[in-house]
């Protein structure tokens, strides 16, 4: 009876164990939950979830104050909640409903003002309110003609000689001046040397640092431009020139170089009625121009002197026929050789002049109407290209005529150019 009282027990325990294993009997409690609530203050938002539920003992996500244009973020405030000036926000070990409150502080702003010295202007806002610890726009200080900028001050700012200037961190109303410096002048001289001249003349004032207007050498005839010379100044061939970044007192000289002629160019003269005319001979050359005495197409005469000025620094009064002897200054025309008659020729060249004659005694009368008499002239070496002056003396060229008479004549030379 015993051992089946034992047995009976023993099964009872085991069904209660398993029963108890099984799920049976009654459920735990589950823990509480409590909602945590996040609210923005005036003056910002919330980035992240502003209401959460949350078990007991458990941590809300995080929540960030966003303080808006002006604001600061200052603290999370809330009943049952401790302040906290964390930002992002995690809220740890929630055993109730919270209310949580973002707070921010509205900045206080600033007056920057921005003043120009003697010597210059502003560019940008020169009056900007700015928020507490923010920046100003940028302003430009510019100088104005003869000055440089110089630096930035003002009181509670430090010394400052950036241009653009930015002013951070604006913590107080500042007043900031530009300030400038005049510069100093110098003056520049342009010269002509011989053979050319310059436009402008007058000599240039400049600041330093500046540049002198534009200066143009202009070449005589017979002259080329060649560069420009000076102490203190590096030799240059533009033209014109512009002389920049002066810092000193220059003098400048533009240099010219002779373009030496190297042949004579003759042209005749036109033709008038009753007029001699001194025309170029097929005979002449590049350096070498003979010129004939041309009568009239109508008349007679026994004899013809003529008297010419040449500029004899450009040519030379010389012989008609290349390597002949003095005696040949003048040649005799095609007119003037008339039978048996003595044939007078006679020449003689002082300074710039040359006296020439023809004449033919006992003969009849020659006619008008050809070439009467003939002289040379040389281009000279060396020489500057350009118009080269020929003359007649009127008085003293004339005409012996049929009657044995002297008339004067109108002699026309042409245009004599060394090239």
């Amino acid at each position: 009876m015993i051992f089946r009282a034992v047995r009976c027990l023993t099964a009872s325990l085991l069904l209660a164990g398993l029963f108890l294993a099984c799920g049976g009997g009654s459920s735990p409690t589950p823990p509480p939950t409590y909602t945590v609530t996040f609210v923005p203050g005036s003056g910002g938002t919330l980035t992240g979830t502003t209401s959460q539920t949350i078990t007991s003992g458990g941590n809300a996500a995080a929540v960030t104050a966003v303080p808006s244009s002006g604001y600061a973020f200052t603290n999370w405030t809330g009943t049952g909640f401790t302040t906290n000036t964390s930002n992002p926000l995690v809220v740890s070990n929630v055993t109730s409903n919270l209310t949580i409150t973002a707070n921010f502080t509205a900045l206080p702003t600033y007056t920057v003002t921005f003043l120009t010295g003697a010597g210059g202007i502003l560019t940008g806002n020169t009056s900007q309110t700015v928020l507490s610890g923010s920046s100003a726009t940028s302003v430009t200080a510019v100088p104005g003609l003869g000055y440089a900028f110089t630096n930035w001050t003002g009181t509670g700012f430090t010394t400052n000689t950036s241009n653009p200037l930015v002013v951070s961190n604006v913590t107080g109303n500042l007043t900031i001046t530009a300030n400038f410096t005049a510069l100093p002048t110098y003056t520049v001289t342009f010269l002509a040397g011989t053979g050319g001249t310059l436009t402008p003349t007058a000599p240039q004032t400049v600041f330093s640092g500046g540049s002198a207007a534009a200066v143009t050498a202009v070449p005589n005839t017979g002259y080329a431009f060649n560069n420009w010379t000076g102490t203190g100044f590096t030799t240059s061939t533009a033209n014109p020139l512009v002389v920049s970044n002066v810092t000193g007192n220059l003098s400048i000289t533009a240099n010219f170089t002779l373009l030496p002629a190297t042949s004579l160019s003759y042209t005749d003269p036109a033709a008038a009625t009753g007029v001699y005319l001194l025309k170029k001979n097929a005979a002449s050359t590049s350096t070498h121009l003979v010129l004939d005495v041309w009568g009239p197409t109508t008349g007679t005469g026994n004899g013809l002197s003529v008297s010419l000025v040449a500029d004899t620094s450009k040519v030379t009064w010389v012989d008609v026929p290349v390597g002949g002897s003095t005696a040949t200054l003048v040649q005799n025309g095609t007119q003037f050789n008339l039978g048996t008659g003595v044939l007078i020729l006679k020449a003689k060249a002082t300074g710039t002049s040359l006296q020439a004659t023809v004449a033919q005694k006992g003969a009849t009368a020659a006619s008008l109407n050809g070439v009467l008499l003939r002289v040379a002239l040389d281009l000279k070496a060396g020489l500057p290209v350009g118009v080269v002056s020929l003359s007649a003396v009127a008085p003293k060229c004339q005409l012996l005529d049929a009657s044995g008479n002297i008339a004067t004549i109108t002699l026309t030379p042409g245009i004599l150019t060394a090239q």
